[in-house]
């Protein structure tokens, strides 16, 4: 390494820094290390030297990567089968002009639905940040839409879901990603009441900042799993105990469309109370009448 890499050497030199990851050594027997250092001063507050902590993060790397490579295979096999299931879903529905109307509206949420699964796919294989594509949009119609397709799931779990969105409620947004933080945020509510319960998904502006809430009656999490509840790949123990189906990427991909608008997202939670999670979209309002004003 270059002496001003070096992070002893920067410590000396009276820098301060947090997780700075280095290699060292070559081919099968490098190792990487993540490096934090503070420095000392006395009593007159003149430098004294530095504290330096090495931390050796190998087989956590290795073990990324490696989740990083099954996701990536997965996604592939996942790529065809969805394909050829919205290459049919179009043909039915381009010469299923004598269908009756309960099938046209089935098949338009399986194409939607695909749509948006495969959006996700597209995402996990992306190696740049996820497209970006804002316009005025109907947030309460947003919310319909993904409460309408996760009705069956609701069915299965017993649980019943109120919308408590009054509509229109324009935004300005990547309607297909607030659709799909939707989906998950509440799909996610109904997976985790198991035993039956209430969803309920609200939404009011306050300024110029559009804020929503999605509370569920679920089982909850305690405090450490809060912590966690946004990391990449997290899952719950009581999750995996009831096997409770998912890959723990959910609140993860949530929170980067959420930041992709601006906004902030939070949890709270208490085992066997439920879940509450609000995300606020800024200036959604404010912009949306600058565009029509235009």
């Amino acid at each position: 390494m270059g002496a001003e890499d070096r992070p002893v050497r920067r410590a000396v030199l009276g820098g301060s820094f947090t997780d700075y990851q280095i290699w060292v050594g070559s081919d099968d027997r490098a190792r990487a290390f993540s490096t934090t250092a503070r420095t000392m001063k006395d009593a007159d507050g003149n430098y004294d030297g530095a504290v330096i902590a090495f931390h050796d993060i190998t087989d956590m790397l290795a073990a990324l990567a490696a989740k990083d490579d099954f996701v990536a295979r997965v996604s592939h096999e996942f790529r065809i089968p969805l394909s050829s299931i919205l290459g049919y879903a179009s043909l039915i529905m381009d010469d299923g002009q004598d269908l009756p109307a309960e099938i046209t509206s089935s098949l338009a949420v399986i194409e939607r639905n695909a749509e948006r699964l495969l959006g996700l796919v597209n995402d996990l294989l992306a190696t740049k940040s996820m497209m970006f594509r804002p316009a005025p949009t109907d947030f309460a119609q947003l919310v319909a839409h993904s409460l309408a397709a996760a009705a069956p799931a609701a069915i299965t779990n017993a649980v019943t879901l109120h919308n408590s969105v009054e509509g229109p409620m324009p935004v300005v947004g990547d309607a297909g990603r607030i659709g799909q933080l939707l989906d998950n945020l509440i799909s996610n509510a109904i997976k985790y009441s198991p035993d039956g319960g209430t969803v309920t998904v609200r939404a009011w502006t306050e300024g110029e900042d559009l804020l929503c809430t999605i509370q569920d009656t679920g089982i909850g999490m305690n405090n450490a799993e809060q912590a966690e509840a946004f990391t990449r790949f997290f899952r719950a123990d009581l999750a995996l105990q009831r096997a409770i189906p998912g890959l723990g990427l959910g609140l993860r991909i949530t929170k980067s469309i959420v930041e992709m608008h601006g906004g902030t997202i939070s949890l709270q939670s208490a085992p066997g109370a439920g879940t509450t999670i609000r995300f606020t979209l800024p200036d959604s309002v404010y912009t949306h009448r600058v565009l029509q004003d235009r």
